[in-house]
């Protein structure tokens, strides 16, 4: 996060909007990310949050925590927010999508209390393009089916495209790579791609061949 005193200008494709306060029907539904709301006891939900405290604006949050994420966190005016929520690739593989939020003022109802909160919001979060401090991996046949990918900066990864025979879930500090047991008297290899605004890598995975393969090759 830049100087949190400091005056940043709101980030390319950031959008205000008023948020109510309620726990049924003012849900908010952010383009590109997913859909928040502001329950009854002035708790955003909805995904997963980490609030960073009083700063001046949008701008000032350039980067995404490591930890402290809930699922309820307090609305409080003058203070930002990342936001965090799965993203699905292949009904089995997901990675993790993020937005920054700024609280920028109460809404106050005609007869008195807080009845909303004007925000501003950019999605998809994606301060760095994606690298890891692994650029392959090598997995056995029928053990040690899975690996770590450790991203140098947390991001947002899109996963652009795997071998089949590999799954892809979101972990705090990247991604958890679980392969399929190899039954082949043949080793597999494949690369898997990522990609964000900021940019793109790969990792190459390969799979030992099987020492005792079935004559389904399965």
């Amino acid at each position: 996060m830049i100087n949190p005193d400091k005056n940043i200008p709101d980030p390319k494709g950031t959008i205000t909007m008023n948020m109510m306060v309620g726990d049924d029907g003012n849900s908010v539904t952010i383009k590109d990310f997913g859909t928040i709301k502001i329950n009854s006891a002035y708790n955003f939900e909805g995904c997963q949050f980490v609030s960073l405290g009083k700063i001046k604006g949008l701008g000032n949050v350039t980067a995404i925590p490591q930890d402290g994420w809930n699922d309820y966190v307090a609305v409080n005016p003058g203070e930002g927010y990342v936001v965090r929520e799965a993203e699905i690739y292949d009904y089995i593989s997901y990675n993790y999508r993020y937005a920054r939020l700024y609280v920028v003022s109460e809404i106050a109802g005609t007869s008195g209390g807080i009845i909303g909160y004007t925000i501003k919001c950019q999605a998809l979060f994606a301060p760095f393009a994606p690298k890891f401090t692994e650029s392959s991996l090598e997995f056995d046949a029928d053990e040690d089916l899975t690996k770590e990918l450790t991203l140098v900066n947390l991001t947002y990864a899109k996963i652009k495209s795997k071998p089949d025979w590999c799954y892809m879930y979101g972990t705090e500090n990247g991604f958890e790579v679980r392969a399929e047991r190899n039954s082949m008297d043949a080793e597999r290899s494949g690369i898997i791609e990522f990609e964000n605004a900021e940019g793109s890598t790969s990792v190459s995975v390969k799979q030992r061949k099987s020492d005792n393969p079935n004559v389904w090759g399965r």
